[in-house]
């Protein structure tokens, strides 16, 4: 899905997108970008987003955008307070950039994450969605709505090129998040809050 809309905001749009107001929800649950470990844990980027565009072009890596719909917003809380925190999904740690965008968000940030929703015609949460930046354009690799189990993310980011690794073989179960292992997370099964929530969308050419 070519983003013709996103290049209208501009890729030099992006490049000084300002902070979503996510206030202390998120920075909470899951770690911020300085807090990473490639290979080990994920850093998600809610207030360092300058120059987002230009980094993700420069290094080649997707972008995964993960969209929130405000501290009200159930689902939301279960995916990051489970499948986000799980060890073998964080093993993607490195291989892309990853944000969060919240749809409740006042702040300066607000209008530039509404364009993207309606570009992107998304209005269920939580949605992720990769995308390919590139100098000629912004496209939409593959999307996922709705919470969902370690397994059914693990296979969602492969469909978009980015591939997990055995987190045994690496690090141990509680290098991701501390001691605590969410549910959700493999080699269990899916609990029955996360089973069968999420709609994969692959998105047309």
């Amino acid at each position: 899905m070519k983003l013709g809309g996103l290049i209208g905001l501009g890729v030099a749009g992006w490049l000084g997108l300002a902070a979503p107001g996510l206030a202390a929800g998120p920075t909470a649950i899951v770690p911020g970008l300085s807090q990473e470990i490639a290979g080990v844990r994920i850093g998600w980027r809610y207030k360092d987003l300058a120059g987002l565009a230009k980094l993700a072009i420069g290094d080649g890596k997707p972008v995964v955008f993960l969209f929130v719909g405000g501290a009200l917003c159930n689902w939301c809380n279960v995916e990051m307070m489970n499948t986000l925190r799980c060890p073998t999904f964080n093993t993607l740690a490195g291989k892309a950039h990853f944000v969060i965008l919240d749809a409740s968000d006042r702040g300066p940030a607000g209008d530039d994450t509404r364009n993207l929703l309606k570009t992107l015609r998304i209005q269920d949460f939580p949605t992720l969605s990769i995308m390919s930046f590139k100098a000629s354009g912004i496209t939409e690799l593959t999307r996922i709505t709705g919470a969902a189990p370690e397994q059914k993310l693990i296979d969602f980011f492969a469909r978009g090129g980015l591939n997990a690794t055995n987190p045994r073989s690496s690090a141990p179960r509680s290098a991701a998040l501390g001691d605590y292992v969410p549910d959700g997370c493999l080699p269990g099964p899916a609990p029955a809050k996360l089973r069968d929530n999420a709609t994969l969308i692959l998105p047309s050419n």
